[in-house]
């Protein structure tokens, strides 16, 4: 009889055979398959249901060795496989003709000797082992026999000597005979990478930013395969822009009369920061050895956290396997520091009075006031409003919206929320009292390290009147007046005179 070899066959296992007198089976995953990097997670809880085919009967007096492995009389110091009558497998196996011969054992009522029939090839053992998976729960559809145990990665189970069929949650399975064995399993699973595009990552509040979550479908995956993408207080989902599968092919939304693809769910009432999508297994069988990819946008809000990396993270779920991906986000700052020219200190003191327009391209970016010394970028909500202006309105609360920025004494001003990814402009609009204004638009350097500041110098003297003010009017006026005073004394003196 050949021996039936624990083959790594459908699961592309590698089985080392101990040869001893109590059965144990270890799951391992193998280094090479596990998700890893500094942000890459995987929660491995992956189930691996064993179930007995046949027993394997070794004589009485002897032991397993190399040398008798193959033998299979119990007169030969070796082992035989064997399958009662009253098995719930014994109909399976009487219908699988092409792989098993069952021998009548007649002097052991009850009990047929196994033996394997054609050669033990990788695809001969996953043919046979998808047909003995049907006739059990974790068939599909679910057949009727109930697996003896289950095994827990990386932990060592004793069982009985036998002929086992291993399934894995959602992968293909495995045949084995032998004691003890552990298995290091090559199966791939799906992977999810998460990436916010190059020109968002510094991205300033009320801007939309890009996302791109790429789930990579290796060749066995036939289950359903779940995302999770949770983002940050400082992120609202806006909406999914594409989602391509194998060969750059749209994968639909399951709505109406589409029936296959991935289902989305959103919640705004509940949470404005998270979305799920659930691809069904049609779709993610026909996208095997193909990457899905899904490119979706949020929009940066008021709660995002300036000055620190926010970190949004992304769920893969494909039956009791995890894997997570996150990706950050930032948003920078900048500070002002306006001086008087005549400042000779190294580190030159700020003065308060100044005003400023702050622009990104000809867009004036609105602020929120936090505080006498700190502004903060508006989100989209938030600008829609009117804003007010230090320039014309008396009364500015922390909190109010606005259009400028108002330097105060020995404090430099800090701006929150911009992108170092963007050109903006600072303008001053008004000089402190008794200085000159630079009313020429200054062109900022916002780096990613926030460590940007904006000087400005202003010199004291006589303000003139700027474009579109009084201007030469009243030199004119004054000048007019002169000329009218000395007619009139002129005229005067003249008829002293006569």
């Amino acid at each position: 009889m050949k021996k039936l070899i624990a083959l790594v066959l459908a699961l592309a296992m590698v089985a080392v055979v101990g040869l001893a007198s109590a059965a144990t089976i270890t799951i391992n995953r193998h280094s090479t398959h596990t998700a890893e990097g500094a942000n890459v997670n995987v929660d491995d809880d992956t189930a691996y249901h064993y179930y007995k085919i046949f027993d394997a009967v070794v004589p009485s007096g002897h032991s397993l060795t190399n040398s008798n492995i193959e033998s299979t009389k119990d007169n030969t110091p070796g082992f035989t496989y064997r399958i009662a009558e009253d098995s719930v497998w014994l109909s399976t196996v009487q219908n699988m003709k092409e792989y098993f011969k069952l021998t009548d054992k007649t002097e052991d009522d009850g009990v047929y000797l196994v033996e394997l029939v054609g050669d033990a090839t990788a695809a001969r053992a996953k043919a046979m082992a998808a047909l003995l998976q049907a006739a059990t729960v974790d068939g599909d559809p679910a057949g009727s026999i109930v697996y003896d145990g289950t095994i827990t990665l990386g932990e060592e189970t004793t069982v009985d000597d036998g002929y086992y069929l291993i399934v894995t949650t959602g992968q293909p399975n495995l045949v084995l005979a032998t004691t003890n064995v552990t298995i290091t399993e090559k199966n791939d699973y799906p992977s999810v990478d998460k990436v916010v595009a190059s020109a968002d990552k510094f991205a300033q509040i009320g801007k939309d930013v890009t996302f791109t979550a790429t789930v990579t479908v290796p060749a066995g995956a036939t289950l359903p395969i779940t995302l999770a993408d949770t983002m940050t207080a400082g992120l609202d989902f806006k909406e999914i822009t594409s989602v391509t599968g194998k060969n750059g092919a749209t994968i639909n939304k399951i709505e109406g009369a589409v029936t296959t693809g991935y289902t989305f769910t959103y919640d705004a009432n509940t949470s404005t920061h998270a979305f799920g999508m659930v691809f069904d297994a049609a779709t993610v069988t026909a996208n095997q050895g193909a990457n899905i990819v899904i490119t979706y946008k949020a929009t940066v809000n008021s709660a995002a956290v300036v000055e620190t990396a926010d970190s949004n993270t992304i769920t893969l779920t494909y039956g009791d396997f995890k894997q997570w991906d996150t990706d950050d986000l930032d948003e920078n700052s900048f500070t002002i520091r306006k001086y008087d020219g005549s400042d000779t200190k190294a580190t030159k003191t700020p003065i308060g009075g100044a005003i400023f327009e702050l622009k990104q391209g000809s867009d004036l970016v609105k602020l929120i006031k936090v505080s006498d010394t700190e502004y903060r970028v508006a989100d989209t909500t938030e600008a829609a409003e009117s804003a007010k202006s230090h320039n014309s309105d008396a009364t500015i609360s922390n909190g109010d919206l606005v259009s400028d920025i108002l330097t105060v004494d020995d404090t430099v001003i800090t701006v929150k929320g911009v992108d170092s990814g963007l050109s903006y402009t600072l303008t001053e609009i008004k000089a402190p009292t008794g200085f000159n204004a630079n009313t020429t638009a200054q062109s900022l350097s916002v780096n990613s390290e926030n460590t940007y500041e904006f000087t400005m110098e202003n010199n004291k003297g006589t303000e003139l009147p700027s474009t579109g003010g009084i201007g030469t009017t009243i030199f004119y006026i004054l000048g007019g007046l002169l000329v009218v005073g000395a007619a009139v004394i002129l005229v005067a003196r003249r008829k002293a005179s006569n």
